[in-house]
């Protein structure tokens, strides 16, 4: 990703819970603390239904990086941040990786 590219993700959860908003947090922190241009947006799933619905996300959690293209769907669990990390950088089509 070269630095005027912006990495936008979206996390799904059926509860926005302490343990949501600590990763969050922490992605935030690695991110920044990495100098990428990023936005997150943490979605829950039962109070904005239409957004799951336009991303096609029938399982929780996800997160899905819009941007850079190509679009990437990470679903299963919370991982660690250098194992998003690593997810996030795939090259290629559009993928579905499970992180379970």
């Amino acid at each position: 990703m070269n630095d005027m590219e912006k990495l936008s993700l979206r996390i799904y959860v059926s509860h926005v819970s302490d343990k949501v908003r600590t990763y969050e947090a922490e992605l935030t922190k690695t991110l920044s603390e990495l100098k990428i241009n990023f936005e997150i947006e943490v979605i829950e799933v039962l109070e904005m239904p239409e957004k799951a619905l336009r991303d096609d996300v029938n399982h929780t959690p996800v997160i899905i990086r819009d941007l850079p293209e190509p679009v990437k769907h990470l679903i299963g669990g919370l991982v660690s941040q250098a194992d998003i990390l690593l997810q996030l950088e795939l090259d290629g089509p559009e993928k579905k990786i499970s992180l379970l």
